[in-house]
């Protein structure tokens, strides 16, 4: 490798530091968090090891950077306490950190592997229905309470609502219900 880079991510820009043999902190700055940018940045450093922190961008991060032939290591910063508990914390001197531990041995890092695309895509898809299931159980749990204090009942429901009670719109644009009832007035006692 002929260089190192340490690269601290962020939401917009992130920063780096490129250190050279010997150590020396060959150039320090920010890039910004764009496939685009981020690809020109990666070619330009091209053969060089990339150390950067795991994260929510570090895998579309470490997978272009892989792309561009660069060695890249993602650190744990959970297990490197020289960064996380560092006194003159800031993101420049993470970025110097991470170059400095991954030109010295990677492992030090504790290096994570992230998953595959595939995985990530099916992760996230799941975690999409959960967050759409907890979200429906709340509004119906909302709907039940406040229509119980008018001397209401919703009926029971399913997990899988039956599409011929779903609301739809008529060609006048009002909506219109195509179950007899979905309110049962009951008495509450």
């Amino acid at each position: 490798m002929s260089s190192t880079i340490g690269l601290d991510l962020s939401e917009l820009y992130s920063l780096f530091c490129v250190l050279v043999a010997g150590g020396r902190a060959l150039e320090q700055g920010r890039v910004a968090m764009s496939p685009a940018d981020l690809m020109a940045f990666f070619q330009r450093l091209s053969p060089a090891r990339l150390i950067l922190g795991v994260g929510g961008q570090s895998p579309w991060v470490c997978r272009l950077a892989k792309e561009q032939d660069l060695d890249v290591n993602v650190a744990n910063p959970r297990r490197v306490r020289l960064i996380t508990r560092n006194d003159r914390k800031n993101d420049r001197t993470d970025a110097e950190l991470s170059a400095r531990l991954g030109r010295v041995d990677a492992q030090l890092l504790s290096p994570v592997t992230h998953r595959s695309v595939e995985h990530q895509s099916g992760l996230a898809v799941r975690r999409a229905r959960d967050v759409v299931v907890a979200s429906r159980t709340v509004q119906i749990n909302h709907l039940r309470g406040a229509i119980k204090s008018f001397g209401h009942r919703l009926p029971v429901s399913s997990c899988r609502p039956d599409p011929r009670s779903a609301p739809s719109n008529d060609r006048s644009g009002t909506t219109r219900f195509t179950r007899r009832s979905h309110f049962v007035s009951r008495p509450s006692g």
